[in-house]
Parts: C-alpha cells; structure tokens; sequence
C-alpha cells in the first residue's frame, strides 16, 4: 500500500503505510496512544509526534470480545484476565445452588468492563466482588430470573453498573 494522507480535524496532514515500520520525522517509533477496527482485527496506532509523522498500524488480534460459558463445577467462577462476557448456565448439571461469580480486585482492573448473562432458569447467580469492595456500593450483585444480565466497569475503587 503507497503512503497515505489524511487529517484529523484540523490538525495534520498525517500520513500512514502499513507495508513496512516507518520511523517518525525524529527517527524512532513512538507509543501506541490509539487502534482502530479493519477487517475484523484490531490495528494497534502508533501516535505522530507532530504533523507529516507517519502512523503505523499494526495487527494486534481478534477486534470481537471473547465470549466465556464457563465451567460452573462447585457453584462458583472466578473471572479471568481474558473474560469480556460471561454467558453463566445456572442449569448446568454440575450447579447445585446459587452461581457465584467472583470479579477481581479493583486495584488490577481499573478500566475493566465485564458483562455477565444468566441463562439459565434454576438458581440465583452472585456477582461478588474482592473482599469488602463494592458494585454500586453494594456487596454483591444477583441475578434471579433468566436472561438478567449486568454490565459493569470498575474504576480502580470499584466496580459500577451502567
């Protein structure tokens, strides 16, 4: 692909050109400030230090979350690093009793959004978070009927619902 040219705003003309690593007008890469969404990957940007910088734009994975049906043996999931949206079966054969589903600490999921679904029709499912933190100021979250679903992002104090 030839090197190419555009503005955002008022501010530019920058240029891109994904056939090789272009250095910036200083000589070196600068840091990903930014990414975009083609062909249904994530392309990583590399931010220009002034106008007439190139952008690189690099292949950094799937663009569509995952998607997690987890194993509910002993009534309880911990949410992973990679998790995005759980899809819980509270009518599982292994599930005997409410779904506990453990978000992490605050502290290590600042900018974190979650989306947890309940599927099933049996029991409740807990959304729990660490120790004595909070969802909404409450300390845990149910979900009782079938589809409920939360969406929730934590800011480094606490998980909130949206």
């Amino acid at each position: 692909m030839a090197r190419q040219k555009f503005w955002v705003g008022s501010t530019g003309p920058f240029y891109y050109d994904d056939t090789a690593a272009v250095p910036d007008s200083r000589g070196a890469q600068t840091a990903l400030q930014a990414g975009l969404v083609c062909e249904g990957k994530v392309k990583a940007l590399t931010a220009p230090a002034a106008s007439g910088d190139v952008l690189r734009f690099e292949d950094i994975g799937s663009a569509l979350p995952t998607v997690n049906k987890p194993d509910l043996t002993g009534n309880s999931y911990t949410v992973a690093a990679s998790d995005f949206v759980l899809l819980i079966d509270d009518d599982d054969a292994d599930v005997t009793g409410t779904v506990v589903v453990g978000l992490p600490a605050v502290a290590g999921a600042s900018n974190r959004w979650l989306h947890i679904k309940k599927i099933g029709n049996s029991e409740t499912v807990e959304v729990n978070p660490s120790g004595a933190e909070e969802i909404d100021d409450a300390a845990a979250f149910d979900l009782t009927d079938q589809y409920d679903c939360i969406s929730i992002i934590c800011d480094g104090t606490a998980w909130w619902i949206f």
